[in-house]
């Protein structure tokens, strides 16, 4: 049977992306509010990466619902990918029991609301009703990380030639097009930065958005997570406290994310 969905109803006020540009930080902030409740948290969905306005109906009958009703988990959990990261064996058995049917999904989501979320970097256009959380880092930095992980070098855009044009990432301004493939890899990777903080920047709306920055996320992780809890209407758990504990001991490198 299937059960007409309102799904911007679903999504409204309750869906949020973060995003910034890549070794922004935004794999740290992610696994910070993914490890809250409650939470359900996507890491990089491919729906993302090929559609400008993803379909919400798809986003969530085929990556969210599954997540609520405990299916379709990744065992592996050094996998950043990994399905149902801050979900106990109990937690899962008891969506098992409780959620297994659509319906009883359905009504558990629209009782609870719970915040559904988003990691996707590079990221400059949103569905409706959504909220954005852009990390900032410093342009130097991001670039010399960029760098050494070796992104946009010639190879690097060879590894991902679906997702690019003619080799040229997707969100270049039509005017370097030409251009890039006279780049050097460090040409390329500033580019890159300068294009996608310059589009952020500029379709933030402050009303529902939020700018955040690496440097406050490292030096006062609790702060982020209590400002992050209170904002987003969440709670931090026992593993909230662990991803802080962990960014307290192993401070980033300068260059890392």
């Amino acid at each position: 049977m299937n059960i007409p969905t309102d799904y911007e109803s679903l999504f409204r006020d309750r869906l949020l992306i973060i995003t910034g540009v890549g070794r922004s930080g935004t794999t740290i902030l992610g696994k910070l509010i993914g490890s809250m409740s409650p939470v359900y948290y996507l890491f990089e969905p491919a729906i993302f990466k090929y559609h400008d306005e993803p379909d919400l109906g798809v986003l969530f009958e085929d990556y969210f619902l599954p997540l609520v009703q405990g299916r379709n988990l990744n065992p592996n959990k050094k996998d950043d990918s990994w399905y149902g990261h801050y979900y106990s064996e109990k937690d899962i058995r008891w969506a098992h029991e409780n959620l297994s049917s659509r319906k009883s999904a359905l009504d558990y989501v629209r009782e609870v609301r719970p915040l559904f979320v988003v990691k996707s970097n590079d990221r400059v256009e949103f569905p409706k009703h959504t909220k954005v959380l852009v990390i900032f880092r410093e342009t130097t930095d991001v670039i010399k990380s960029s760098i050494a992980k070796g992104w946009y070098s010639d190879e690097y855009m060879e590894s991902i030639i679906e997702l690019v044009n003619e080799g040229v990432p997707h969100y270049i301004d039509q005017k370097d097009i030409d251009l890039w493939p006279k780049w050097d890899q460090n040409r390329r990777c500033v580019c890159v930065v300068n294009t996608i903080q310059h589009k952020l920047f500029c379709n933030l709306d402050p009303v529902v958005n939020i700018l955040t920055y690496y440097s406050a996320l490292c030096d006062e992780p609790q702060e982020m997570a209590d400002y992050l809890a209170m904002v987003y209407k969440i709670s931090q758990t026992a593993i909230t406290r662990k991803h802080i504990r962990a960014i307290k001991k192993h401070k980033p490198t300068k260059y890392s994310q």
